[in-house]
């Protein structure tokens, strides 16, 4: 698997990346249901069909930041069987999150245009917002922002900082796909 993305970066230049090990086999998201209650109780229990890619980035599923999130970085990730169906129901599941919040219109790093919306607040006082292109469905920018600084260990706020609203770290996606090689690009890149 290999993806075209700009990595998650703290502070500093954008700089383009690849997400997977050769040779590694992408996630087969085939086997998760396609009904939004399922597809829920499933993230929500660590159920049979959850990426262990994605179960790794996430602290705790049953949360409601948790739930959120496990669901869009199952959209993120490129993986063989994502159908429709499925991106409807994460959609279906991220909506029904409560406190999640619809941002509206938002633009991405690199000037494209899509709807934002943002998980609740985590334990750590972070949230996790995604914009996503409001034609194709597909997510266009993910990152993690500060909105409660008084969450933070002392430790934390000496490395990530103390000011609300600031992002820690992104992810803009060009484009992403299941590729034979790295040193091919997914059809979306190109030209």
């Amino acid at each position: 698997m290999d993806t075209t993305l700009i990595p998650t970066q703290p502070v500093g230049k954008d700089v383009p990346g690849n997400e997977g090990t050769p040779g590694e086999t992408p996630p087969n998201d085939s086997s998760l249901p396609t009904d939004p209650d399922s597809l829920r109780q499933v993230i929500q229990h660590g159920g049979p069909g959850i990426p262990s890619s994605v179960a790794a980035n996430v602290i705790d599923a049953s949360s409601p930041a948790g739930t959120f999130g496990t669901a869009a970085e199952i959209l993120e990730t490129p993986a063989m069987g994502i159908s429709p169906a499925l991106r409807s129901a994460l959609f279906q599941v991220m909506a029904s999150v409560p406190g999640v919040e619809l941002l509206g219109q938002a633009t991405d790093r690199v000037g494209r245009s899509g709807t934002e919306i943002a998980s609740p607040i985590n334990s750590g006082g972070f949230r996790y917002e995604i914009i996503i292109n409001r034609s194709t469905g597909q997510v266009l920018q993910t990152q993690y922002v500060l909105v409660d600084p008084s969450l933070l260990p002392p430790l934390d706020q000496k490395y990530f900082g103390d000011t609300a609203g600031e992002a820690q770290g992104w992810t803009v996606y060009l484009g992403s796909g299941i590729v034979t090689s790295t040193s091919s690009a997914p059809a979306s890149l190109q030209s």
